[in-house]
């Protein structure tokens, strides 16, 4: 049996890359299974899914402990995801990133397959939707029939224009695939970690069995956005401030700041204010 975990945040399509990937293996004559584990269900939220894939029928209903294969649709969970904890280290890591595998920098040596996905979701699609892209990763590494891929997302998309732009990334993918093995991870100080009074042995989108974690669970690691407030433009209006689901604002004066630790980018206060004096940016990935 071959395992495999993906990783990704919510809106990314790991769940979506999963299913595809599963009818390629059914188109290939193989048995196979598909599901996912949801934490947060909210866009920029660590997710995971599972597939399964065998030539004899699964009888395994259980999530995958040990991975053959690991996806990692974001660089920036590698901050958050204990990959070691349920991956094999002789696998293989299917990582969306625009450097080469050297330059990545881990606590162990993995086999490392590196693909730009998110650059080629940007120049196809304007977005940053990496899963079709990092399958064909995945199909130059291992060399999956190409053919059982398209025919997969011919049978997911049934829009024939859809299904051609998700091939065409998939192909350019799996003609800039670099494999090569990742670096030792020198700096250990940034390792973040939790006060003795809880549990460590969390999963990433799992719950905190303590009263009072959310101080501690810093949430804005599920997001690669910022929210940003320009004062020169805010008329104190407060919307931001009322609406905000994560009471991620706060008044200090007259003026509104945005706490950084815990805000999930989720974009409701860009949307909703009248003066167009919040935007969403990039952060910055200390990785």
């Amino acid at each position: 049996m071959y395992e495999i975990i993906f990783h990704g945040r919510g809106g990314q399509g790991a769940l979506l890359a999963a299913r595809i990937l599963a009818n390629a293996y059914f188109f290939e004559g193989r048995y196979i299974e598909a599901f996912p584990h949801f934490g947060g269900e909210r866009r920029g939220a660590p997710v995971r899914a599972f597939l399964r894939i065998d030539d004899q029928p699964i009888r395994v209903k259980s999530p995958i402990q040990t991975a053959d294969c690991t996806f990692i649709l974001d660089g920036s969970l590698l901050a958050v995801v204990d990959i070691a904890s349920n991956f094999k280290q002789e696998g293989i890591i299917i990582l969306n990133s625009p450097l080469k595998p050297a330059e990545i920098k881990l606590k162990e040596l993995y086999n490392l397959a590196v693909c730009d996905a998110t650059g080629i979701s940007w120049k196809i699609l304007k977005k940053n939707i990496p899963n079709s892209a990092i399958l064909g990763a995945y199909a130059s590494v291992v060399k999956l029939n190409f053919d059982s891929l398209k025919k997969a997302f011919q049978e997911i998309f049934k829009n024939d224009k859809a299904a051609k732009i998700n091939i065409e990334m998939a192909e350019l993918a799996y003609n800039s695939t670099t494999m090569g093995r990742s670096s030792i991870e020198g700096n250990k100080e940034k390792e973040t970690r939790l006060p003795d009074k809880f549990d460590r042995s969390f999963e990433t989108g799992g719950i905190y069995k303590a009263d009072g974690s959310s101080r501690v669970n810093k949430t804005s690691s599920w997001t690669t956005k910022r929210a940003v407030i320009d004062m020169s433009k805010c008329s104190s209006c407060l919307l931001c401030y009322v609406l905000c689901p994560d009471v991620c604002i706060k008044r200090e004066g007259k003026k509104l700041k945005v706490e950084e630790d815990y805000c999930k980018g989720c974009g409701i206060c860009e949307q909703i204010c009248p003066r167009e004096a919040i935007s969403l940016n990039e952060k910055v990935i200390d990785r």
